[in-house]
C-alpha cells in the first residue's frame, strides 16, 4: 500500500507533464506554421501596395486614370490576390490585405473620409463572407471575393463624390485647374454607381483570368507539417 501511495503522484505528475509538453509543443508548431504563412504571403501583399500605389500615382498624369483608379487596380492586383488567396485557404487573406493597405495609407499620410472607411469595412467583410460561403479552396470563392475586395481602392476616390467642393479645392492647387475641371464632369452618382458595379464586375473577370494561370498548391503552408 505504502508503495503505491507513493507511486500515485508520480504518475499524476507524469501525466501532466505529458499534456504541458503537448501543449508547448502543438503552440510551437503553430507559431512555425503561422510564421510559414506570413513568409508566403508577405511578398505578395508588397506586391499589392506597390501596384495600387504606383497606378495611384500615375492617375495624376490624366483625369481619365484618376477616374478608372479603381477598375485598373482590380486588373493589375488579380494575380498577386489570387496568389494569396490559394496559399491560404482559411479565412483572413481579403481582410488582411484590407487592413494592411489602411495602415500602409495611414503611414503614407492619406486619410479615409468617413464614407472611404465605410468602404474598405464593407469590401472586407462582404468577400470574407463571400469566401467562406462558397468555399475557400472554391474558385468561384476567389472570384467573386476578389469582386467585393476590389472596391478596397475605391476608398481613397470617394472624396470626389462625398467632398466634391472641398476635394476639388485641394487638388486644383496639385494638378490645375484643367484637371479639376475635367474630373469634375464625373462627380455624379450615375458615376459612382457604374464604378462600383463596374470594379465589382472587372475584378470578378480578372480573378478568374488569374486563376487559370496560377496552380493549385496540393497543401497550404497551414497543412504542412
Amino acid at each position: 500500500m505504502e508503495g503505491n501511495q507513493k507511486q500515485e503522484p508520480r504518475n499524476k505528475t507524469g501525466i501532466l507533464y505529458e499534456m504541458e509538453s503537448k501543449k508547448a509543443r502543438d503552440a510551437e508548431r503553430s507559431k512555425k506554421k503561422k510564421g510559414r504563412v506570413v513568409a508566403s504571403l508577405m511578398p505578395a501583399f508588397l506586391i499589392y501596395i506597390l501596384l495600387v500605389a504606383g497606378m495611384e500615382a500615375l492617375s495624376f498624369l490624366s483625369a481619365y486614370c484618376w477616374v478608372f483608379f479603381a477598375p485598373l487596380c482590380a486588373v493589375l492586383c488579380a494575380l498577386p490576390v489570387v496568389y494569396m488567396t490559394k496559399k491560404h485557404k482559411n479565412i483572413g487573406v481579403f481582410a488582411a490585405i484590407g487592413i494592411f493597405w489602411c495602415i500602409v495609407t495611414a503611414v503614407m499620410g492619406i486619410k479615409l473620409s468617413f464614407s472611404g472607411l465605410i468602404i474598405a469595412i464593407i469590401a472586407m467583410a462582404v468577400s470574407e463572407l463571400i469566401r467562406r460561403i462558397l468555399g475557400y479552396g472554391s474558385k468561384e470563392g476567389i472570384c467573386f471575393g476578389y469582386g467585393a475586395a476590389a472596391l478596397l481602392p475605391l476608398s481613397h476616390q470617394v472624396f470626389l463624390w462625398t467632398d466634391t467642393t472641398e476635394y476639388m479645392n485641394a487638388l486644383a492647387k496639385l494638378a490645375g485647374e484643367k484637371y479639376v475641371d475635367r474630373l469634375g464632369s464625373f462627380a455624379t452618382e450615375i458615376i459612382l454607381f457604374l464604378m462600383i458595379i463596374g470594379t465589382v464586375a472587372v475584378g470578378y473577370f480578372s480573378a478568374r483570368f488569374a486563376v487559370r494561370y496560377i496552380k493549385m498548391d496540393k497543401k497550404s503552408p497551414e497543412e504542412q507539417a
